[in-house]
């Protein structure tokens, strides 16, 4: 079975905006779902997808945010929309991790948990570069929901678009030929 990866801020739900580049909501009071997120996440389902979130937190590492408050939060969005596995990095980039996007050890480690290989059956849907690198890293389909924000790819998805909902089908589709 596919495998698609799902990014948490800027793709499931609403990014906050603190600076020029989106980020990590801080609270479950700020925690907004995009638009079409739900659909998305249910006909990825229903063609038999894993749906898993992958989700880089380096504000745990910064002391912006409690570790308590984000597995609150993404223990609430795998609840809503019925994702199978959440995976998170707490770590920051001079932690020099293998999980943190746009490595590949979250999704390796979920091909090991479901039993599966990572190959082009299988997606990352994300709105910034790591998540983008981080696919095309593992050989996997890369789709890029643009937020519009400033930051710039640093390579190329298979697939771009402005919603998630748009990104989902594609990959349906795509699958499919």
């Amino acid at each position: 079975m596919a495998i698609v990866f799902l990014d948490r801020d800027g793709t499931l739900i609403e990014a906050a905006v603190r600076t020029v580049v989106p980020g990590s909501i801080r609270t479950l009071d700020e925690l907004v779902f995009k638009q079409g997120a739900h659909r998305a996440c249910k006909l990825l389902r229903e063609t038999g997808c894993f749906l898993v979130l992958v989700t880089n937190q380096p504000d745990i590492s910064r002391g912006f945010v409690s570790q308590d408050v984000v597995l609150a939060v993404n223990e609430h969005i795998k609840n809503v929309l019925s994702l199978d596995l959440v995976l998170m990095c707490p770590h920051d980039d001079n932690d020099d991790c293998q999980c943190r996007k746009p490595g590949i050890g979250m999704l390796t480690s979920a091909a090991q948990f479901f039993g599966e290989t990572l190959d082009l059956r299988s997606a990352i849907i994300g709105d910034r570069w790591r998540d983008i690198d981080c696919g095309n890293n593992a050989g996997i389909t890369s789709i890029h929901v643009d937020g519009g924000h400033s930051e710039l790819l640093k390579s190329q998805p298979h697939y771009s678009t402005s919603t998630i909902l748009n990104a989902a089908q594609w990959f349906i589709k795509y699958t499919k030929e």
